[in-house]
């Protein structure tokens, strides 16, 4: 009777743990830099140099109600296994303010281009080359711009840890389009510092 209980209870033991396992979520952070430059419509006839960074953009993001310090990072989050587009926040220190949907959005143009290598021990390196385009939408700051972009991905997750598929460790997007004012605007916007987070 005792071996039983013991058994039942080990048994249920596991399922709990991998109900847990099963339900935790692994999240990937990148920072995002943007530098654009380019020139805008003053008048009728006139054009001035315009350019936009990423203090610009978090600036743009938090509007009038909400001031960022000069500290703030914008960054994009993506979960595995999870499909479409990242999410972006302006994170300050252990403080994250989410970016409302459809004011930051990047997106794939065409298909993907790459190499993909794979270890004995399992380690998967991918480089792809793509088109992707990047659209900012706010009261005072706007741009639609996209371009070649270069990226690497790997499955390397913390410590020894091999994750079920890939993540971008690294973008580099040199970008062209247009913006608000009106404005003709080129320059590139990067992605890196990747960390992996897993929350239940």
């Amino acid at each position: 009777m005792k071996t039983t209980v013991l058994s039942v209870l080990g048994c249920v033991i596991i399922a709990t743990g991998a109900l847990q396992a099963r339900a935790q979520t692994t999240n990937v952070t990148l920072n995002v830099n943007i530098a654009l430059t380019g020139v805008a419509q003053t008048n009728g006839d006139s054009v001035a140099r315009v350019r936009i960074g990423t203090r610009d953009v978090i600036n743009a993001i938090g509007g009038t109600n909400t001031t960022f310090s000069t500290r703030a990072k914008l960054v994009a989050i993506s979960s595995l296994g999870g499909g479409g587009g990242p999410s972006f926040v302006i994170r300050e220190g252990t403080n994250d303010t989410a970016v409302a949907d459809g004011v930051l959005q990047v997106s794939q143009v065409g298909d993907p281009v790459g190499t993909s290598k794979t270890t004995t021990t399992g380690l998967i390196t991918d480089s792809r080359t793509t088109i992707q385009r990047f659209v900012l939408a706010t009261d005072t700051l706007s741009f639609d711009v996209q371009g070649y972009t270069t990226e690497s991905a790997n499955n390397r997750g913390t410590g020894r840890e091999i994750l079920p598929e890939t993540a971008t460790s690294q973008l580099t997007a040199k970008v062209s389009g247009t913006g608000s004012g009106p404005s003709v605007l080129q320059g590139t916007i990067s992605a890196s510092g990747r960390k992996i987070v897993e929350t239940p």
